[in-house]
């Protein structure tokens, strides 16, 4: 259907701001043909008018002529400004949600704040990257619920580890108007209670919704470890 008002924006174009060549009125006619068929009731009087008007110019060709070719471009007009304000809809419609550039971005940045929450230790912040509805999968302990008891159960596993950082790499992205699903890997580095520095590799796979003021927080999480080596020193960031 998007086809046929293009076709129509471009004819109507065309007969509104050309002359009054045989072309031209053809292309009219074909405006006015296509519209006469999605809108009948619309042009039910206009046809019985210029009906009317041929009838009484018979007997003159060159003036019925006239009289046809400016209804048609009349017609045509009225069909081009209907169509322009549908189109705009249409292209409103189409712009209401934010586009995959734009939600990349907006996801980019909630990955940055995830990252600086691990750097920074920081649990609070940690637990505001989340929904109230959220759900944390990791198979080595019990599903957590909701940002509060994220924000506790980092609290928890965060106590006894040091120079925290986190590298999340995105393999792909799934967008939809209002969430996006991202596959990726991750590596989690760290230092432990006996001063043992370690790394972590794992994989992901995350919901993220976005919220009526523009941010994205995180709905769904599940993650598992590959593995997990020592290293000596410490991990730069």
């Amino acid at each position: 259907m998007w086809i046929v008002y293009a076709i129509l924006f471009v004819v109507g174009y065309a007969v509104v701001h050309k002359g009054h060549s045989m072309t031209e009125q053809i292309a009219a006619l074909r405006a006015y043909a296509t519209d006469l068929l999605l809108q009948p009731e619309r042009h039910r009087a206009n046809a019985a008018e210029l009906r009317e008007t041929m009838l009484r110019l018979a007997n003159d060709p060159r003036a019925a002529e006239k009289a046809v070719a400016r209804a048609l471009q009349q017609w045509a007009a009225e069909a081009k400004a209907a169509l322009m304000v549908l189109l705009c809809l249409v292209g409103l419609a189409c712009r209401s949600g934010p586009s995959d550039v734009d939600a990349a971005a907006g996801i980019d940045s909630l990955n940055a704040r995830i990252t600086q929450a691990y750097r920074t230790h920081d649990p609070k912040a940690y637990g505001a990257l989340y929904t109230d509805s959220a759900v944390f999968e990791w198979p080595a302990f019990n599903t957590v619920r909701g940002a509060r008891a994220l924000e506790q159960m980092a609290q928890e596993n965060w106590a006894s580890l040091k120079d925290m950082d986190l590298r999340l790499i995105v393999s792909t992205r799934r967008f939809a108007p209002s969430h996006a699903t991202e596959f990726g890997a991750f590596e989690q580095s760290y230092t432990d209670a006996s001063g043992k520095r370690s790394i972590e590799y794992g994989r992901y796979v995350a919901v993220v919704v976005r919220q009526s003021d523009g941010r994205w927080l995180m709905e769904r999480f599940f993650g598992f470890g590959d593995s997990t080596r020592a290293v000596s020193g410490h991990v730069g960031q």
